[in-house]
């Protein structure tokens, strides 16, 4: 490791006091982006509203990104989910209804199964299993830490149908950056969403960046977080037990490949 982080692994708040003390670089200064695709969501956060997002990329360099707002995803996380819609993390209708839970962990592994409910000896007893794209394969598909915990690990949601064209799967190191504030937040790809959605994170990325973490009533609508993926940065398979540092020392390693903050200022601020 070398450069800006050669001191070793920054923890979330002294990387965030880092890139604060940057100096903000002019709109477009040297960055050399091309726009290699666009996004179109027909209604963003159930508002109805058409939204489209253009995906650029940068010659040479193994990265692609993009600018959206941030809803707040819960999943993965022990308390995401509950019998009781009002008293998860999210309203359970988000995971799914009966006959199709997409979100939560069903008897017989399928959407049309019934959802199971965590015992005494899991982390949230009382609480569905609430799942995530990026598993931990060494654990039981109704273990729920087998899945990306929202409220620990950074991660963003991609649109599995958009992020084919750039070979991203889930693992891959990312950077989400808020250009409000300037905090950035290092983690990776760990959900997906089936349809042209765009613009979502963990609650975990949603604090590091000072954006309200509350899956039911935080995020942002307004295009001021900028979402950069390194597709097939992983080499080896994502576990529960990999360190959250060692998640954000990867991506940084690929961040700073890619041009660090520079370059990201350069394109997007």
């Amino acid at each position: 490791m070398t450069g800006r982080f050669s001191a070793g692994i920054l923890s979330g708040a002294a990387l965030a006091a880092l890139f604060l003390a940057q100096p903000a670089l002019s709109a477009g200064a040297g960055c050399g982006a091309t726009k290699a695709l666009t996004v179109v969501e027909e209604k963003w956060q159930g508002t109805g509203v058409r939204k489209s997002q253009d995906r650029f990329t940068l010659p040479g360099k193994n990265g692609f990104y993009f600018t959206s707002g941030m809803t707040i995803d819960a999943d993965g996380s022990p308390r995401a989910f509950h019998p009781n819609p009002k008293k998860g993390l999210d309203d359970s209708s988000h995971a799914g209804h009966t006959g199709n839970w997409w979100g939560i962990m069903t008897d017989n592994g399928d959407t049309n199964g019934k959802p199971l409910i965590q015992g005494p000896n899991d982390p949230a007893p009382g609480y569905y299993i609430s799942t995530t794209g990026l598993q931990d394969t060494t654990r039981e598909e109704n273990d729920p830490r087998r899945y990306a915990d929202a409220e620990k690990v950074p991660y963003v949601v991609l649109s599995g149908t958009a992020e084919q064209n750039f070979n991203a799967v889930m693992g891959d190191y990312a950077v989400v950056y808020n250009k409000v504030n300037r905090k950035i937040s290092l983690g990776m790809y760990g959900d997906e969403w089936p349809t042209l959605k765009v613009g979502e994170a963990s609650v975990a990325v949603a604090k590091e960046l000072g954006i309200n973490a509350d899956a039911r009533e935080g995020g942002v609508e307004s295009s001021t977080v900028v979402y950069l993926i390194f597709p097939n940065s992983r080499t080896t398979p994502w576990t529960a037990a990999e360190p959250i540092e060692q998640i954000r020392a990867e991506a940084q390693k690929h961040f700073e490949a890619w041009g660090g903050l520079a370059q990201l200022q350069a394109c997007v601020q």
